[in-house]
């Protein structure tokens, strides 16, 4: 049977036709218009981004303390304590092919034991023929033997008595430390799971007196800049110190998790103040500033002052605060990891920052 089309029909239906492709053009259309608005919201070239970098101009991304930390000289000399002691261990071990299992065991070291670890991890990260695994239990029977046959096993002398090969090839890298007032005393042992003494390595590292008041400021020379001359301050060559800040504690271990009133009122309290821009600045330059001691790697630095201690110094060129009014209540925080300036909100905290004072 056919089907009779009449055109009046045909005609509705084309008409219907039409109608759609249109709507779903206008449709496309405006999908399509929307997405050029957002796209242009989120990406829009004339919108300013806030910049929280702080920094002098004649300074910017310059490193002048990376020798100057007790860290560096911590991380250096471990290194140097670890290869010794593997290449002891190396040469009474049999089977010694491809990669080492190392087993990792840190005891004692005061404030000092989370750099020790930070260090000797690394460095067996680093080596391409050890592999660092996770404590087991029989780590601890391996101590176990190893103390028993030591009286003293600190000082010990047990490198001498390597009458035996080693039958495993994995090994405990075993750091013993010991702070004391000026310095960190530390053996590494290479042991065997066995219970064999494989190698041993014994240094002191010195850990700058802080109580010496005689040694607790530098003299700083801050150059003015508008005019010839400059003015000399005294500013701690080491951070505030945990028996400085609350009356027990490390004397040479810096302070930490403070915040800026209580590091503005500690300075004041005791007739100084918080560390200016400029005067950190150019101890920093002339590397008249040590590294704090412990966990810490960032120092609250003063806002700069623009009215009173840093008005004779400030140069246009700097960039040392934010323009924008909102952000007026800032101070600056140095990290002694990258060595740079962050412009940072006054109720910035962090458990890993400490201070230090100046005074004229």
């Amino acid at each position: 049977m056919k089907k009779i089309i009449y055109p009046g029909v045909m005609s509705f239906m084309l008409i219907a036709c039409a109608s759609q492709e249109l709507e779903q053009e206008e449709s496309a259309a405006l999908e399509q218009s929307f997405e050029q608005d957002l796209y242009l919201d989120l990406f829009d070239d004339d919108e300013e981004e806030v910049d929280y970098e702080a920094y002098f101009y004649d300074s910017k991304g310059q490193r002048f303390l990376e020798q100057n930390s007790s860290f560096s000289q911590l991380d250096t000399l471990l290194g140097n304590l670890i290869e010794q002691t593997f290449n002891q261990a190396a040469s009474r071990m049999n089977n010694l092919y491809g990669e080492l299992e190392v087993v990792l065991e840190v005891s004692g070291g005061g404030s000092y034991r989370n750099d020790l670890i930070t260090s000797a991890e690394q460095y067996i990260v680093s080596n391409p023929l050890l592999n660092l695994r996770a404590q087991e239990a029989e780590v601890d029977q391996v101590l176990g033997k190893i103390l028993k046959q030591e009286l003293d096993p600190f000082f010990a002398a047990s490198d001498t008595g390597f009458d035996e090969s080693a039958v495993a090839s994995d090994l405990v890298l075993y750091i013993l430390a010991e702070e004391k007032s000026d310095v960190l005393e530390i053996k590494i042992s290479a042991l065997s799971k066995a219970g064999r003494v494989l190698g041993v390595s014994k240094s002191d590292l010195l850990i700058a007196g802080h109580g010496n008041q005689l040694n607790r400021f530098s003299f700083v020379k801050v150059p003015f800049s508008e005019s010839s001359g400059s003015r000399e301050f005294q500013l701690m060559r080491y951070p505030v110190s945990n028996n400085e800040m609350f009356g027990s504690g490390s004397t040479s271990i810096a302070v930490t998790d403070v915040s800026l009133e209580q590091a503005s009122n500690y300075c004041y309290e005791n007739d100084m103040r918080l560390s200016s821009p400029y005067v950190f600045e150019f101890a920093r330059r002339d590397q008249k500033v040590n590294r704090p001691a412990g966990n810490a790697y960032e120092e609250i630095i003063a806002a700069l002052d623009y009215e009173d201690i840093d008005e004779p110094f400030y140069r246009e060129e700097d960039r040392l605060e934010l323009e924008d009014d909102d952000m007026a209540n800032t101070f600056l925080a140095f990290n002694w990891n990258t060595e740079r300036y962050t412009i940072v909100s006054n109720s910035y905290s962090s458990r890993n920052m400490t201070f230090r004072c100046f005074k004229q």
